[in-house]
């Protein structure tokens, strides 16, 4: 660690358990049971300075200053708030909570979600947008196909497979993005707002979603492989959220394409029909 960004021996010995006990003993109302809870507390939170100096070296020490002019209970999250600041400035967002619930689930890393859930209200959002919904079925705000052949109006027709009660299409993504593919933008981009839309991209940012519980996803603050991961994972979405708005503006734009979209869609349906097991 350089030189500059090392905590003094004045500083460093302000947050050691002997240091803490003697600042807990100073409160009033305290019990030996609940101090033990605190210096445990305290104990649990404690690598989260480690952390702040491993990604942070030049901004920890002054991070920790000014978080140690707090109560001792108020340190970390103090603390957090500033590690948290950085990280979303430096390296990818982190999902917006209360500081107390962050500590809480520490170390566990809370992730940002960036994409509709199942009851995502999609009033106002890209067609593209929500006929991808609508092909995806489990969307219940999502259009009617009979919302969206009016928003297409006449010239542009929906293949029977998606109308038809008695039909369910064989998907097969890797070949209905192999067909679209044979067309330039916004064609070729389609499958990915599907993909997008779906939650099936890799990146956990547009794949995670809050809708009916806090999912497990294991990545931790003190693992310094998932926090590049992230990182990674972050870059993704960006790009691929850039891919997205960019299709769904040009068909908004250019509803024409439609019709060559819808007409990839049905070859690979007849395609796997015909060779499906």
């Amino acid at each position: 660690m350089p030189a500059g960004s090392r905590l003094s021996a004045s500083e460093r010995s302000q947050f050691t358990l002997k240091a803490q006990l003697h600042a807990l003993k100073a409160q009033q109302g305290l019990t030996l049971e609940t101090m033990a809870e605190d210096l445990r507390t305290f104990q649990h939170r404690a690598p989260l300075l480690t952390v702040f100096h491993t990604l942070f070296p030049r901004q920890a020490p002054r991070a920790i200053r000014q978080a140690a002019l707090k109560p001792p209970t108020q340190f970390h999250e103090q603390l957090l708030e500033a590690f948290l600041t950085l990280v979303g400035k430096h390296l990818f967002p982190v999902d917006d909570g209360d500081m107390e619930y962050g500590l809480e689930q520490f170390p566990r890393i809370p992730i940002a979600a960036l994409n509709h859930d199942e009851e995502s209200d999609l009033e106002g959002e890209y067609l593209a947008t929500k006929i991808a919904a609508t092909i995806v079925g489990y969307y219940g705000n999502a259009p009617s196909w009979d919302d969206i052949q009016h928003a297409l109006g006449p010239t542009i027709q929906i293949p029977s497979c998606f109308t038809d009660a008695h039909h369910q299409c064989r998907v097969n993504i890797d070949l209905f993005r192999t067909q679209c593919q044979h067309h330039p933008h916004p064609v070729s981009d389609f499958p990915t707002i599907l993909q997008i839309v779906s939650h099936d991209t890799g990146s956990i940012y547009l794949d995670i979603s809050y809708c009916y519980e806090v999912p497990e996803h294991g990545y931790e603050w003190t693992n310094t492989e998932d926090i590049h991961a992230l990182t990674q994972q972050w870059n993704d979405a960006q790009r691929l959220t850039k891919i997205w708005l960019r299709t769904a503006k040009r068909l908004d734009a250019e509803p024409r394409h439609w019709q060559t979209i819808f007409a990839c869609w049905q070859h690979m349906c007849e395609y796997e029909t015909r060779n499906g097991s």
